[in-house]
């Protein structure tokens, strides 16, 4: 299968003034001690929060003003993947931009974990086998199968199967030695929401709190892997909301 290459954003590293204009900014660490949360890109702005200080953070929105730094709207959660959530505007002056060239072990793990967590939730959805899935959600509307040699042996056989229901794709594979698993999952409405979350109309904050940190994004398309590129999830937005979410596994 043709793997799709992981999209590197690359952002200025001067974070004052118009820089980050050039390029979508994605995710950043909060510097300082006890940084406030402001309801508003302002310094008057009520304080809906504090941010302690080192949180890695999505950013959903960039807005310069009068101020030298720019005002940052950053949802986060006290723990990745499963603590309370941290949301509203920083002042630029206190987020790093984070990127590919400066992603600490920190970062790294909490990206790992959160979709390492998103997966774990797909297979409990879906289930892990064509059998488990219609136990989960009925008959298909269609099922089809294709039965081939293993990639790396000859003598082991795999099956890869295609289930359609209303509004939502599924694939899986399995073996003739005992393996296999979810390998497709794209819903077409909010009913079959990703991990109860990822689907058409949803808000890209709840994407970014159920899989984490984007790890790249294209345009409109944001983009997450296990860090091998095995496992991907794009998600496509269009005026703040899901227009389009992809799961899917490459199996070696």
């Amino acid at each position: 299968m043709h793997r799709l290459k992981v999209l590197l954003i690359l952002i200025a590293v001067l974070f004052p003034a118009a820089a980050l204009a050039d390029e979508p900014l994605l995710n950043v660490l909060i510097s300082g001690k006890s940084v406030n949360i402001r309801a508003e890109p302002s310094t008057k702005a009520a304080v809906a929060g504090r941010f302690a200080g080192g949180e890695v953070a999505a950013v959903l929105e960039v807005k310069q003003g009068k101020d030298p730094y720019p005002w940052i709207l950053a949802v986060s959660r006290k723990f990745w993947p499963a603590g309370p959530v941290l949301e509203g505007w920083v002042y630029g002056q206190f987020a790093t931009p984070l990127t590919s060239d400066n992603w600490s072990e920190k970062t790294l793990e909490i990206m790992q974990d959160c979709f390492a967590d998103f997966t774990e939730k797909l297979t409990s959805q879906f289930g892990a086998s064509p059998e488990e899935a219609m136990k989960k959600l009925g008959k298909p509307d269609s099922m089809t199968e294709k039965e081939e040699s293993g990639i790396h042996n000859p003598g082991d056989r795999v099956t890869w199967y295609t289930l359609l229901y209303p509004h939502l794709e599924l694939g899986f594979f399995t073996t003739n030695t005992g393996g296999g698993g979810l390998i497709r999952a794209k819903p077409g409405s909010s009913a079959h929401a990703l991990a109860g979350a990822i689907g058409p109309g949803a808000a890209l904050r709840d994407v970014i709190l159920q899989a984490g940190p984007p790890h790249s994004r294209e345009g409109d398309t944001f983009y997450w892997s296990d860090g091998a590129g095995y496992a991907e999830l794009y998600v496509t937005v269009s005026e703040g909301r899901v227009a389009e979410a992809d799961y899917t596994v490459f199996v070696d």
